[in-house]
């Protein structure tokens, strides 16, 4: 009976500790396999939406403003890395070529930002686990749009960032050897120079496996 008893107990330990987020879990180079994303801003004008989703190479994304004036984006992500490493670094980078119901001529989009990680710990009056939650502070950030068969139409915007002050802040859905699954829900208010009051709504889910 006491084997028996002992048993549960370790079997129990060990299911527990499985489901526990870990760095040699998300320590590794990935790649993201789907992705969707919904942004709505409200101000006094009324709402904007933005929808975005990819499904392993295939990118969709729709703009519904509230003027009427509605634009969609079609393309192919050729790739979309990211590289979390040992000692607190990471970094991303990808390539969409799309064109948009507004403009007939297709782009190339490359996108390369770099910076540090961690996880957030448990902290008083939240309902979130030890390791639950994880942080990317970028550091550094590049972005290069041509038009596909236009020669000198770069445009090359390149940006850098003290710790802290470009971070977001993802909850681990999944952890596995195998799989990677972020979200994302932030909600915000600001109050604009003109007194009126901008909130904005952001919903991200990233699935990723090993590249």
């Amino acid at each position: 009976m006491k084997k028996k008893f002992l048993y549960l107990i370790i079997l129990f330990a060990f299911l527990s500790s499985c489901k526990k987020t870990t760095k040699a879990k998300v320590i590794n180079d990935w790649k993201v396999e789907s992705f969707n994303m919904l942004d709505t801003k409200v101000d006094a004008f009324g709402t904007n939406n933005s929808r975005m989703n990819l499904q392993n190479s295939n990118y969709f994304r729709s703009d519904d403003y509230y003027n009427g004036i509605d634009s969609q984006e079609n393309g192919t992500m050729t790739y979309y890395k990211l590289k979390i490493k040992k000692y607190g670094t990471w970094s991303m980078e990808k390539e969409l070529i799309y064109t948009t119901s507004l403009n007939p001529v297709t782009q190339k989009w490359i996108q390369k930002e770099s910076g540090t990680w961690s996880f957030i710990g448990k902290t008083r009056g939240d309902d979130f686990k030890k390791n639950e939650r994880i942080i990317f502070n970028t550091l550094e950030q590049k972005s290069i749009i041509s038009e596909i068969d236009q020669p000198n139409s770069e445009k090359i915007t390149e940006s850098t960032f003290w710790t802290g002050q470009n971070s977001t802040i993802y909850t681990i859905i999944e952890s596995t050897n195998k799989k990677l699954k972020l979200s994302l829900a932030q909600d915000s208010k600001t109050i604009l120079a003109n007194g009126q009051t901008l909130t904005t709504i952001t919903r991200k889910n990233f699935s990723l496996i090993p590249d």
